[in-house]
Order: structure tokens, then sequence, then C-alpha cells
């Protein structure tokens, strides 16, 4: 008999389990979307909001002037405005 034997309905069976695949991505997705709308887009995601510490703030000037993005006098007037305060 388990030759002859066949599944009832595969067709139906398969597009359940598809239905429930499409709901499951289309909850996902709206829940993404919905972190995303709590989060502040002008605050920083790092651990400190307030833009991290001195180091990190010299660190990100450093990796600016290796960049080319600020020439050195822009270097050296933002990190001292860094280091007096």
């Amino acid at each position: 008999m388990g030759l002859l034997y066949r599944r009832r309905r595969p067709l139906r069976n398969a597009a359940m389990l598809a239905g429930a695949g499409v709901l499951a991505y289309q909850a996902g997705k709206r829940q993404a979307q919905e972190t995303e709308y709590d989060q502040d887009p002008y605050e920083p995601s790092g651990a400190e909001p307030s833009g991290g510490g001195m180091a990190d703030q010299l660190e990100r000037l450093k990796a600016l002037l290796d960049q080319g993005a600020i020439s050195e006098e822009e270097y050296r007037a933002a990190k001292q405005q860094v280091l007096s305060r």
C-alpha cells in the first residue's frame, strides 16, 4: 500500500505553508518599521548620546584628516577646540 498511497491535497498543504510564511514575513517587516520610527534620526545611535568622549572625537578628526576631508589647519583648530573643553 505504500507505493499506491498518495498524499491528499498536496497543493493545499503547500499553499497553507506558503501563506503562513508570508504572514510571518509581513509581521517581521512591520515590526522593523515600527522600531525604525521610534528612533530619533538626529540622535546618534552610539552608547553615549553626547557624541562620545574626547578620545573618540580626536580619532574622528584624525580619520577625517587622513581621508582628506579636512585640511591640516582645520584639524588643528578642531583639535584645540576639543582639548579646551
